[in-house]
């Protein structure tokens, strides 16, 4: 995947190029799809490109399947069994820049909301329910 400042970014370069005007990206997203389609890494492979071209972006996730984003990542035999199959040679691992915002303050930026505006499944987490 590649993202330029001009013109248009990619999203896949696969057999068809999917491409986006950056104008649409300061846009609300909503990607949906069953468990295991691949939602969440798609996400993140686009985090990282608007990352490296110094674009902020505000990601909820409730899950925290985006948490790894500030890692660098580490090569295990299955990540190069996957590597050698799309005969990728050389792979350079990078973490990114990432603030973690906490309701208490404890393990990141506190932000302050109301009861109601949690919901229910953050307000569970919360509480350890």
């Amino acid at each position: 995947m590649l993202i330029a400042k001009t013109k248009k970014h990619f999203l896949s370069s696969g057999s068809k190029d999917i491409l986006v005007n950056p104008k649409m990206l300061t846009r609300h997203m909503l990607v949906a799809g069953s468990t295991g389609k691949g939602k969440s890494c798609s996400l993140k492979v686009l985090i990282e490109q608007l990352s490296k071209e110094g674009i902020p972006t505000f990601f909820t996730d409730v899950k925290g399947d985006g948490a790894g984003l500030c890692k660098e990542g580490v090569e295990t035999p299955v990540l190069r069994a996957i590597l050698d199959e799309l005969e990728v040679k050389k792979f350079n691992f990078s973490g990114f820049p990432v603030k973690f915002w906490d309701v208490l303050g404890q393990q990141g930026a506190r932000i302050q909301t109301t009861v109601s505006g949690m919901g229910a499944l953050f307000l569970s987490k919360m509480l350890g329910l």
